[in-house]
């Protein structure tokens, strides 16, 4: 049984078990580091988008208390300008919601709509 790399090359496993030994083997291949790399690559995003939409749902249902929530869990900075910027390239946020938390009218929020 031979195995293909990512340059095209194929190679023989090493080892005579059946991978049973926690990829600790295959792991030292290249081609399996870049497999293994883009997994958790694959993984972080997965869970980083699913972290957004739920920052995203919370902001919707209460825009005050759902600031929290990126502030907290991907360490949205607490700053006008980070604030801004989340608000104009997070998708899905509802346009009243982002309303009722810009117009309460504290000094934060008018830093926030200025450029």
């Amino acid at each position: 049984m031979t195995a293909e790399l990512a340059d095209g090359e194929a190679s023989e496993p090493k080892g005579g078990g059946g991978g049973g030994d926690g990829g600790g083997g295959a792991a030292a291949e290249g081609g399996a580091i870049v497999a293994a790399d883009s997994a958790v690559d694959f993984e972080a995003a997965f869970h980083r988008k699913h972290d957004v939409h739920e920052g995203v749902v919370k902001f919707n249902m209460k825009p005050k208390t759902g600031m929290k929530y990126p502030r907290k869990v991907f360490s949205l900075e607490e700053t006008p300008a980070a604030t801004a910027a989340f608000l104009l390239a997070t998708e899905g946020l509802d346009k009243k919601a982002v309303g009722e938390y810009l117009g309460e009218g504290d000094d934060f929020k008018k830093q926030t709509l200025l450029p």
